[in-house]
């Protein structure tokens, strides 16, 4: 909308709204003055009527009251007139004979009177107090509403010439006002198409020059704005391409792998770095790649843990996956800012994620290997040590309680071997007597003895009583063996040592763990030949590993499973290995525990029951120090298995 036709518009509405008051309060003021009058004239018409018939009522004069009637209705406008006598009957009336049949009622004011369109009206006919009758006049409002509608149409009509003379008028006005404005306009459009610095020509002394003199400082001023502007923008764009070129070297030759995604998912750039690492030279150099490409589905069923497991190792996976599998993780670590992973080669790599201000992210990617490999001999080297000073200090501890029992198990078994030899001496000396006795008739004698001493009962026991007695001092002296076997470790020096022998000594020595909550079964394969190996190390992992089956089987007893325990141990070969196997039918392990059980300080005993460091040394012991592996196998509710695999040509690590 032109600000000419705004101004047309602006000026007709206000006429419109002051002709509207004008019209209104007119039309008011000629419609209140109109029904005064005529309220007036119907009361003084009743009045004058009521006096008129006084005498004729009070002398009951029907002939001039009615005349008198007939001559009131005769008055312009005057639609009915009757008189009533005191008691209610009519004396006279004249006029429409249709308003005479309806009853009375008198009308307050005229819009009362709209229903009939006759304004009713009475007077009372009073001489002193006393009541004689009353006149009944009725005037018309026609003529009262005629009046005011064309007074009405007249207003209107006056109202609309005169707003169409203001409407033009005020369109010559805005004619007039809108001139300049086009000018300063169209001056307007060419400085915004681009033309700084358009100057107007100034006409007049109005507002609108001054306007039109700032709006030509305003080009004048964009112009040199422009110019300014465009040198700074040249200037910036230098520096930004040297500051870009500079971005991109560091980039290129930062030794960390350098990944970086737009708000949209498309890798859109990578480093030198990054394709050494993942081997993605067949990617174009500035290819934008959407991320759901990146991650094919063979990667998905591949997945990623964050050790990778010995059947993936030999798993063929293109050079290309590597990466997606680095975009794989880092999809499902959206709230991780740092995360590490191993790629199939076995490379362990350290992840830094930062979101970019366009929803992007930035990830640079870190080989750590090397410092993951120095870290974890560093920690095998500290559990081998810790290892080895608890053997070192149960060593003394048990050579010390071995010196002790010793002694007395001498006593005892050098005491028991005279025991059993004058328990024997006797045995015959009573026989050769008896039968001295019984060649001289003196059974008398014997008899009673015999009775009395129980004789009988004490050849027949006491031989097995002394051999019982001989058995369980052996047992005590094989114990004591096992337990100083076990607690030196041959100070880390490779021997000849019988596999079955450490495996008998290791029962031995957990008897009291396993004894009260299972049955402990051994294969063993007596044609295993003697390897070089340290008996005391290995021994310290085969006890650690039955110790945990029986405390796996004792958790599932009180948990009210009421299978029976079994805990079995196997040693078997092949050409090239020799196997100790553990199995027990304990809780099992889930998943998520069964990846950490070798991970140092992890533990998911109770507190005060266990360190996290037993399987942990058990594996270096397998693994670094005799060149073997430690596998397990759980299954939860079943049991679990464990495999101690030992080259047959290894040689113990120094």
């Amino acid at each position: 909308m032109s600000f000419r036709l705004k101004t047309v518009i602006g000026i007709a509405i206000i006429e419109i709204v002051l002709l509207a008051i004008l019209v209104i309060s007119g039309l008011g003021y000629l419609r209140s003055s109109n029904e005064a009058r005529l309220i007036e004239q119907a009361r003084t018409s009743s009045k004058l009527l009521a006096t008129m018939t006084t005498d004729a009522v009070v002398a009951l004069d029907l002939a001039t009251i009615s005349e008198l009637v007939t001559q009131a209705i005769d008055n312009p406008g005057i639609a009915y007139a009757r008189v009533r006598h005191a008691d209610g009957d009519v004396l006279a009336a004249a006029g429409d004979a249709l308003i005479l049949k309806r009853p009375f009622v008198a009308d307050a004011s005229i819009p009362d009177a709209k229903l009939d369109n006759v304004y009713d009206v009475s007077s009372p006919i009073v001489i002193g107090n006393t009541v004689f009758g009353t006149v009944e006049l009725g005037l018309s409002t026609t003529q009262l509403h005629e009046t005011l509608a064309e007074a009405g149409e007249w207003m209107l009509g006056i109202a609309a010439t005169e707003i169409l003379l203001v409407a033009a008028f005020g369109s010559m006005l805005g004619g007039f006002l809108t001139r300049q404005l086009s000018r300063l306009q169209d001056a307007a459009a060419r400085v915004a198409a681009g033309d700084f610095g358009y100057t107007m020509e100034l006409r007049g002394q109005d507002e609108l020059t001054d306007t039109a003199h700032s709006f030509n400082t305003m080009s004048t001023a964009l112009l040199a704005y422009r110019n300014r502007a465009e040198d700074v923008l040249r200037e910036t764009d230098n520096r930004r391409v040297q500051a870009e070129d500079r971005l991109y070297a560091a980039l290129q030759n930062i030794p960390q792998a350098v990944t970086i995604i737009n708000g949209a998912d498309e890798v859109i750039h990578i480093n030198r770095a990054c394709r050494e690492m993942y081997e993605l030279d067949a990617i174009p150099e500035g290819m934008s790649i959407p991320l759901d490409r990146m991650v094919s589905e063979q990667v998905h069923n591949v997945g990623l843990m964050p050790s990778v497991d010995v059947s993936l190792k030999s798993r063929s996976v293109p050079e290309e996956d590597r990466f997606r599998i680095q975009l794989e993780q880092m999809a499902s670590m959206e709230a991780q800012a740092q995360w590490e992973f191993q790629l199939f080669d076995q490379r362990i790599i350290l992840n830094h994620m930062c979101r970019l201000p366009d929803g992007g992210r930035v990830i640079v990617s870190t080989d750590v290997s090397e410092l993951h490999r120095k870290a974890e001999d560093r920690r095998r080297e500290e559990f081998t040590e810790l290892g080895k000073q608890r053997l070192e200090s149960l060593g003394t501890l048990a050579g010390g309680i071995a010196h002790e029992l010793n002694t007395p198990i001498q006593f005892v078994d050098s005491n028991l071997g005279f025991i059993k030899d004058a328990a024997n001496r006797l045995s015959s000396y009573a026989k050769d007597l008896e039968d001295e006795l019984a060649k001289n008739k003196k059974q008398a004698v014997i008899a009673p003895l015999n009775e009395r001493y129980d004789v009988d009962f004490l050849r027949a026991e006491m031989p097995d009583a002394l051999q019982q007695t001989e058995d369980g001092l052996k047992r005590i002296t094989d114990i004591v063996k096992a337990i100083k076997i076990y607690s030196h470790p041959g100070q880390g020096n490779a021997q000849l040592t019988d596999l079955n022998e450490v495996i008998r000594n290791a029962v031995t020595v957990t008897t009291n763990q396993w004894r009260y909550v299972a049955e402990l079964k051994t294969k063993i394969d007596d044609d295993i030949p003697p390897l070089v190996a340290n008996s005391g190390e290995l021994g310290q992992v085969l006890v650690n590993l039955i110790i945990n089956a029986a405390d796996a089987i004792k958790e599932r007893c009180d948990h009210g499973d009421p299978r029976d325990g079994l805990i079995t141990i196997t040693a078997c070969q092949d050409e090239n290995s020799v196997y100790m196997v553990v199995t027990d039918n304990g809780t099992g392990m889930p998943e998520e525990v069964r990846k950490r059980i070798f991970d140092p300080f992890y533990t998911t005993k109770e507190i005060g029951k266990g360190t996290g460091q037993g399987l942990s040394i058990s594996r270096a012991i397998i693994c670094k120090n005799h060149s073997g592996n430690l596998a397990v196998d759980s299954t939860p509710g079943e049991g679990t298995r464990f495999v101690i695999q030992l080259p047959r040509d290894a040689t113990i690590a120094a």
